[in-house]
């Protein structure tokens, strides 16, 4: 997933383009791992060996996305999903996300 814009108290900041960074999810039975994938230039892809883990939990109507590290632990509540745009949320920032176009789509 590549972030488009992030919303923090109501103000919209951009990524800057100059690095094309992806958040990618990896989800088996309610648990995965999450990392860091990289467009290099000569238009290949590298991942991160650093992976946060997260459990997948349902509260109310509502889901979650609880990381845990060695370092940290957090959690995201699932805004908003479907196959183009995903939204997080997590303290006052609001992550708007959408799955990115590669060549071969």
């Amino acid at each position: 997933w590549e972030i488009d814009f992030i919303i923090k108290y109501n103000e919209k900041y951009t990524p800057k383009p100059s690095i094309l960074q992806y958040d990618h999810y990896e989800i088996k039975n309610y648990k995965g791992i999450m990392n860091k994938v990289e467009l290099t230039i000569d238009g290949t892809y590298i991942t991160s060996n650093d992976n946060s883990s997260f459990v997948l939990e349902k509260v109310n109507e509502h889901y979650f996305i609880n990381f845990k590290t060695k370092w940290d632990k957090w959690k995201r509540k699932i805004k908003y999903l479907d196959n183009k745009k995903m939204v997080l949320e997590n303290n006052n920032f609001e992550y708007h996300y959408k799955r990115p176009l590669f060549k071969n789509e």
